[in-house]
């Protein structure tokens, strides 16, 4: 028997001798590894090495990035991982998710390492399960062939289960990055924002988002102190699943609330009317929602939120289904799009591959006398210019046979392809067409036919001075549409350029890179509506931007970056003014990790931690102040180790004085426990010492009371002419009596207290009586020493009860 630390939960466990490799810890029902238990047993830990709180926050972490639309930000799980590492240095779970980590920035180097040569020596089956659920669930489809030979080299005779998996996940991957926009929310409520529409607005909000559906609601989620409101609420309509209209008479006759119906319509988006009143749809509301499914709750709209909870989750469900449906049909079309350009590409490198063969001497060419080859080629343009395309292409395939080096032949094929009946046709479409695999075999071969090759030439001069000159007009317009911030009219201009810059290999990029870097310069900012001098947002994300950059002369460049430096100045400058309203914490969360890449690294890290900071504050309900007067360990809580790891220098001596600030409020308050307690022991002592000195007190003064009785009694029995001194006796008892009834008094006991006060009066009265005797004896002194000693004797008889009563009391307590 040896007790061993379980590797997994950092509990004590006891294994039995000849256990073997493995053993299962009862605290946490996982399997662990018994050398590596025997080794972490000897490792001294302090308070804040808690292994099962740092994979509980490990789990939490990566559940988090998993279920996240935005962009992947594993610093949280690579923070823990090492953690576990620090005292766990051969961790398998550990080491993977220190390099899943480094995948998701950027650098898949150790990634792919571990993949490929991590041991499966000494590895439970619930770590093995652990990490290939997680490879499962992260796959990419540039890495998916390595992640086949990892599943295969640790389940070698299982690993085709896996297939089904990961092609299922492949297919999600790419579906959500071809097809699918990234939502945040779920429904966006649009209202007016006057009451009543706020207050109902707000109770659907509330009743959604506890039956777990995301919302989008203004002015809660704009924030505070946006510049440009409109923007960020027709953001909010694009990153929504549903539209929701809260209908009313001011809702409907409001432009902003038509302006977001109309972007939602715009956008596709699904619909739904929730009617608090009997306004009818006017204009754009009526054509948008006359035929979308409605509630009618101009009764009490409160008592139907319950329906309209139901209401969203169904047609949240139906439009799931036909976007479902909706993208099986693209990926048909796409797929045969596919084939047939697949079967074109065949059928193109067929003919060149046969015209090197012939050139080369390998078959030889179809003899024909050149007559013939230009009668069918004359055919052939007959055939273009009545658009039969496909004829056409067969004819020319006849005269390429005869004489592949034939440039007429494939100049008419690049016709056929482009399905352009004359040469006009081409230029007038403002098809790029100098990149076509056709036309360079076609300039190739020019030189042997002198008048094709003016024809091909002056073909290209067209195209380079059209597409130059169509596309500097339209980029200056484009330019001039910037300055004036006609985002809509620039983007349509814009779009007149598509065409040119379809090709990658087209003659812009090839003769004028620094137009093909203009155009994608200003297509970035016609599609953010905004300029530089404003935007607080990561452009180097976005294709547009990296494309101006690839293109650019050192002179764009120049321009680019200083221009992306004032964004990310304005990106820290948002930062700093937002920070201020703690309302927009959640939000601001959300834009760092969104713009990441456009702000310094010691502002993301300086922002970042402060966020985790407020986080745990909140989650300690404290306040700064409060937490600094406090004895909170706050050295292994989640949030603030987050904070650590990406503390800036300045914030870290603060973490640290923080963390020395409460670890002296926690001694100082076990010194103040420990001086309150000695007082408490010193408080019970003596009141302990006090209860046994007023219990003899008790005792004595009692027994004092009875001896003065007795001997006045027997004196009373052998009464003579002692009267003086048997009043003095009675006098005596009753003075002691009153002495031990004030004792009594200060007992808490409701009946020691009454009796007491009655014991009391009767030896003041006694007291009185006994005085008129003894300074009044000439007044029937007999018969008032008579009537006094049948009342003391009565009342010595109660006062005999009250003493037994309290002895006992007193001996139980």
């Amino acid at each position: 028997m040896e007790q061993v630390r379980c590797t997994n939960c950092g509990s004590s466990a006891v294994i039995p001798d000849g256990s073997g490799e493995f053993c299962k810890c009862e605290a946490c029902g996982s399997t662990f590894n018994v050398p590596r238990a025997v080794a972490f047993s000897k490792v001294t830990l302090d308070r804040t090495q808690d292994v099962r709180a740092w994979r509980e926050y490990l789990a939490k972490q990566l559940r988090l990035q998993q279920d996240s639309n935005k962009a992947r930000d594993y610093g949280g799980v690579k923070l823990f991982a090492q953690k576990i590492l620090s005292v766990l240095p051969d961790d398998f779970c550990a080491m993977f998710y220190v390099a899943l980590a480094d995948r998701f920035s950027d650098n898949d180097v150790a990634f792919n390492d571990f993949l490929r040569n991590a041991s499966f020596s000494g590895v439970t089956p619930d770590e093995l399960k652990e990490v290939t659920t997680a490879l499962v669930a992260a796959v990419e489809p540039k890495y998916l062939d390595i992640t086949k030979q990892f599943i295969a080299r640790a389940y070698p005779s299982t690993c085709r289960g896996f297939d089904a998996i990961l092609d299922r996940n492949i297919k999600s991957y790419i579906q959500k990055l071809r097809y699918a926009k990234v939502t945040d929310r779920d429904v966006f409520i649009c209202h007016r924002t006057a009451e009543p529409d706020q207050d109902i607005a707000d109770a659907i909000c509330t009743r959604l988002e506890e039956r777990g559906l995301r919302c989008w609601i203004a002015p809660r989620n704009i924030l505070a102190g946006s510049q440009n409101y409109e923007r960020d609420i027709l953001k909010g309509v694009e990153n929504s699943r549903l539209f929701l209209l809260v209908s009313s008479f001011k809702s409907i006759y409001s432009e902003d609330c038509e302006k977001e119906l109309k972007a939602a319509v715009l956008e596709g988006k699904a619909l739904y009317s929730f009617r608090i009143d009997d306004t009818p749809y006017d204009g754009a509301f009526e054509k948008a929602l006359s035929s979308v499914q409605w509630l009618d709750a101009q009764d009490d709209p409160y008592s139907h939120l319950e329906q309209l909870v139901v209401d969203v989750r169904g047609i949240l469900a139906r439009d799931e289904r036909e976007k479902a449906e909706l993208e099986e049909k693209r990926l048909s079309a796409r797929e045969k799009e596919r084939l047939i350009a697949e079967e074109r590409r065949v059928r193109e490198q067929e003919r060149l591959d046969r015209l090197e063969r012939i050139v080369s001497g390998e078959i030889a060419a179809t003899a024909a006398p050149a007559y013939a080859v230009r009668s069918r080629l004359k055919r052939a343009e007959i055939e273009i210019l009545a658009q039969n395309y496909d004829k056409a292409s067969a004819i020319i395939d006849e005269a390429l046979d005869c004489d592949p080096e034939c440039a007429v032949a494939w100049w008419l094929l690049m016709l056929c392809d482009y399905r352009m009946p004359d040469d006009a046709a081409l230029l007038n479409s403002g098809i790029d067409f100098s990149s076509h695999r056709y036309y360079k075999t076609a300039e190739r071969y020019a030189h042997n036919d002198p008048t094709f090759e003016r024809r091909i030439t002056v073909a290209g001069e067209t195209l380079r001075t059209r597409a130059v000159k169509t596309v500097t007009a339209d980029l200056d317009e484009a330019d001039k549409l910037f300055k004036a911030e006609n985002y809509a009219a620039m983007s349509a201009v814009l779009a007149r350029c598509d065409g040119v810059f379809a090709a990658d290999d087209g003659i812009i990029y090839r003769k004028f890179p620094d137009i093909a870097s203009r155009y994608y310069w200003l297509k970035l900012w016609a599609k953010y509506g905004q300029n530089w001098l404003v935007c607080v947002e990561d452009v180097t994300r976005e294709t547009e931007y990296q494309k101006a950059l690839k293109y650019a002369s050192p002179a764009q460049v120049a321009e680019y970056r200083k221009a992306r430096d004032t964004v990310a100045k304005n990106a820290e400058m948002f930062l700093r003014e937002r920070i201020k309203n703690r309302s927009n914490d959640g939000k601001l969360c959300d834009y760092l990790v969104d713009n990441k890449n456009i702000l310094p690294v010691d502002v993301y890290n300086y922002y970042s931690s402060l966020l985790y900071f407020r986080k745990m504050l909140a989650g300690l309900n404290m306040t700064e102040s409060q937490l600094r007067a406090s004895t909170v360990d706050i050295s292994t809580n989640e949030n603030f180790m987050l904070a650590q790891s990406l503390a800036t220098d300045a914030q870290k001596r603060d973490y640290d004085m923080l963390v020395d600030l409460l670890e002296s409020n926690r001694q100082k308050k076990i010194s103040a426990d420990k001086r309150a307690e000695v007082m408490r022991t010193q408080q019970a002592l003596i009141k302990k010492t006090m209860g046994y000195a007023r219990t003899v007190a008790c005792v004595v003064t009692a027994a004092l009371s009875y001896i003065f009785f007795a001997s006045a009694l027997f004196m009373l029995i052998d009464y003579d002419d002692s009267g003086q001194v048997i009043c003095a006796m009675l006098l005596t008892a009753s003075i002691v009596r009153i002495a031990n009834d004030g004792i009594n008094l200060s007992y808490k006991n409701a009946k020691i207290q009454t009796l007491t006060a009655v014991n009391l009066t009767a030896g003041i009265l006694t007291i009185l009586l006994v005085s008129g005797v003894m300074f009044f004896p000439q007044v029937h002194a007999e018969r008032a020493l008579g009537v006094t000693t049948q009342v003391f004797t009565i009342t010595a008889i109660i006062l005999e009860g009250i003493n037994l009563n309290r002895f006992k009391n007193i001996n139980r307590r």
